[in-house]
Formats: structure tokens, sequence, C-alpha cells
């Protein structure tokens, strides 16, 4: 890991760590602007946020989101509203509404949070010739954020849908996607009994 690499990795790790006893009062999921029907964000265990989410907080607002710092895409966290890294003209709030998943959490202090590192070889990289002109890599980015709460466990994944039922999940992806079960995430490949429960 380069000394870079371990700078992103440290500052990612302090935004987590901010986040415990923040008290959410409020959710904002944020897609891409459209003319036709309502963006579907719903689906049951878990909701797709696309672009990201603002937890409106007692301390300020918090912006969870992805984006390229570990290449690909990891889950990203910032201590500002989800403005910042959206584009007004191509942005809209989608959800959720009152009588969603988060009505058991709103309210409530982060009780814990952890983000999941996972490590993605890539390459090598050859020329139709098979020169290589990239090295075989190894990448570790925060594929996952998991928020516990009193009321139970909610994960923020960089990843994006593959079907309407979501019953596969390409990870990393460029949305985000929020699941409220355990079984869930282990249907999408987070065993880990430390993580996933």
């Amino acid at each position: 890991m380069t000394t870079e690499q371990a700078g992103a990795r440290a500052a990612f790790e302090r935004r987590v760590d901010a986040l415990r006893g923040l008290r959410v009062l409020a959710v904002d999921y944020w897609d891409l602007r459209t003319s036709g029907p309502e963006p579907d964000w719903d689906h049951g265990d878990w909701h797709r946020a696309v672009l990201g989410v603002q937890l409106t907080t007692a301390a300020g607002p918090v912006t969870v989101t992805w984006d390229a710092t570990f290449q690909p895409y990891g889950v990203a966290v910032f201590s500002e509203p989800v403005a910042r890294h959206l584009d007004p003209d191509e942005s809209q709030r989608v959800g959720p509404g009152a009588g969603s998943r988060w009505d058991a959490f709103l309210g409530q202090s982060i009780r814990a949070a952890t983000g999941r590192w996972d490590t993605l070889t890539f390459g090598p990289a050859t020329t139709w010739d098979g020169q290589v002109v990239a090295p075989k890599r190894d990448v570790h980015l925060p594929t996952a954020l998991r928020l516990d709460f009193e009321a139970g466990p909610v994960w923020f994944v960089a990843g994006v849908p593959r079907s309407p039922e979501g019953d596969e999940i390409l990870i990393p992806g460029d949305e985000i996607i929020l699941v409220f079960t355990a079984a869930m995430m282990r249907a999408m490949g987070y065993v880990d009994p430390t993580f996933a429960t």
C-alpha cells in the first residue's frame, strides 16, 4: 500500500469513527433527475439510493455516497451536505418517505460504525498481441459501511443491482444500496459473521 493509499484509508476511517454517537433525525436518498416516473427506490429488504444518502443528524448533515478514491468505486463518507457531491441540475431527492424501513431508526443514535474493506485483483492488462501494458495489482477499497442503531444495523453498499429483484448485486459499483437484513447482506456475498449479522 502506498503512502497516499494509507492516508486515504486513514481519512476514511476517521470519518467513519466520527459517525458514532450521532443521532439521525432524517434520511434523504438522491437519484438522477428524470422526466419519467418517480425512480423505484424501495425493494423491501434493500433500498436503492443511486447517487447517495444524506443523513440529517443533530450535529449536522452527513453524506454517504460512492466515489473513486480507491479505484474503481467504494463507499465514501463526508461530514457535509449531499449537495456538495451532486449536480443540482441532474439530481433529485427520491425518498424515503413516511412508512419506510427508516422509521424504526429515526431519532436514534449511531451506536457503532464499521467500514468493510475488500481486496480486488486487477490485471494484468495486455494488448491484442499479448504485451503487458499494466501489471497485475491488488486494490483495497471500502465496499460497505455498517451503522448500528438500537433498532438494528443498516448497511450502505457501493454496488449496482443487476436485476430488478436485487438477487444479484455487482460489487463494487457506482450506486449506493441500503440493506436492512443480514440475510440480504449474506446473499450479496458478505459472509463475515462480524459484519453481516
